[in-house]
């Protein structure tokens, strides 16, 4: 009932400004006839005028409130936009002093790798995940959310693993259904097709994951789930962000042991995973009332 409250509450503080206008207008028209008919037509005339004062009074208290909700939003967005960009220029400085760091021992083939994992991929995410949080336009704001978040799995399938085969990378959301909690495939990208695997309360990964904890797998676990798995090996992150909000789970899977390892690809996983975080902590902060 709340929730229905909320939502006519906001539809009457987004009426446009010349409703009210109007409303002024026949507030004044109404009471100037009530002035100057007989009794009966007065009455109402009168009665027409209080309850268009009165919608009128509602239009203006309610466009009030959504003004002050949408600026606390504003500064909410604005103050969530500067840390993120805080932390983005600080972790732009870090990947520079590695990159720095592989030049100066001569290692040729690290700084390449260093230079690329630093420029090509994680900088360009960062960027991506910096416009998740600018835009107070809920469709644009939506694209920008999908396109970082796409880029993000992209990458993982990219950087984690070493296999000639290929490697996959799936996002698993956190959501319920009429059985309970439930982690469910998302989003995609690399070998085969998408997972059609579910994680409940009663598997291992999803408990690994409530305690906000990697796991890593080397030979497909029986006790994991009674399906069979077309791979055996896969390591798994949980997605939160800096609050500590659970939203999913990053998986990474390749076909045969010993292609994923617990580092450094555990250390990949963390960043990309907690990248997500805030693309879905953005997600939340969507302001409803602006739309295109």
């Amino acid at each position: 009932m709340d929730d229905i409250c909320n939502v006519v509450w906001a539809k009457l503080g987004s009426v446009p400004p010349k409703v009210q206008s109007i409303s002024t207008v026949l507030i004044a028209v109404c009471f100037g006839l009530a002035s100057i008919t007989d009794d009966g037509w007065a009455t109402a005339w009168l009665v027409l005028a209080l309850a268009s004062s009165a919608i009128t009074v509602i239009l203006a208290l309610a466009a009030e409130s959504r003004r002050e909700a949408l600026e606390d939003e504003l500064k909410r967005l604005k103050s969530t936009h500067s840390e993120l960009n805080r932390k983005h220029l600080q972790c732009a400085s870090e990947m520079e002093t590695a990159a720095r760091q592989a030049s100066d021992i001569k290692d040729e083939e690290w700084a390449k790798y260093v230079d690329h994992l630093c420029y090509d991929r994680l900088n360009i995410l960062l960027h991506a995940i910096s416009e998740c949080f600018t835009s107070t336009i809920t469709s644009e704001r939506s694209a920008n959310i999908k396109s970082a978040r796409t880029a993000i799995v992209h990458a993982t399938a990219d950087l984690v693993g070493n296999s000639d085969q290929g490697t996959r990378a799936n996002i698993f959301k956190l959501t319920e259904d009429d059985e309970g909690e439930v982690m469910l495939p998302e989003k995609y990208w690399g070998r085969g097709r998408k997972s059609v695997r579910e994680f409940r309360p009663n598997s291992e990964t999803f408990k690994a994951a409530k305690r906000k904890e990697s796991r890593f797998v080397s030979v497909a676990d029986p006790d994991d789930s009674d399906e069979k798995l077309d791979y055996e090996t896969y390591l798994t992150y949980p997605i939160e962000d800096g609050t500590g909000q659970l939203y999913g789970l990053l998986t990474v899977d390749c076909l045969k042991a010993g292609e994923l390892a617990i580092e450094p690809d555990r250390g990949k996983m963390s960043v990309l995973a907690a990248m997500l975080g805030l693309t879905y902590q953005a997600e939340g902060l969507r302001i409803t009332s602006i739309s295109t």
